[in-house]
């Protein structure tokens, strides 16, 4: 069984909910739900059906994502690391406006610094 179907059927557990009763909560299948939670529901599970079980379960929908490998590339290291997915829920529950996403990015911007490799040149690393 792979890391994720793992964790939903603990955490569905932990909530003390049956199958039948997260697929109410998720509106995904009785079957389908079972099929992830052994392993048998073949590659390609949504973002969407992710996203649904994770609310329905009350738990961390960025780390489901995650754990799910529906993750682009680029930001699954971001994904894997509890300060970022705490971060991020925290820009998304903000919903920053144009100016504040400015703002952001040059507070970041500021914080870059230089980070020397022995042996070689000093590079400023850039975070935008």
């Amino acid at each position: 069984m792979d890391a994720f179907a793992a964790r939903l059927r603990a955490d569905r557990e932990n909530a003390g909910l049956t199958v039948r009763q997260l697929a109410s909560r998720s509106e995904i299948s009785f079957s389908y739900i079972t099929k992830i939670e052994t392993g048998r529901s073949g590659k390609g599970i949504s973002p969407e059906v992710v996203s649904a079980l994770a609310k329905a379960v009350r738990c961390d929908e960025l780390e489901y994502l995650y754990l799910a490998g529906v993750v682009p590339s680029p930001l699954k290291e971001l994904l894997a690391n509890p300060r970022s997915r705490s971060f991020l829920r925290a820009l998304l529950r903000l919903s920053p406006k144009p100016v504040e996403w400015d703002r952001l990015e040059a507070t970041l911007a500021e914080s870059s610094a230089d980070y020397t490799v022995p042996g070689k040149k000093s590079r400023q690393v850039s975070v935008a």
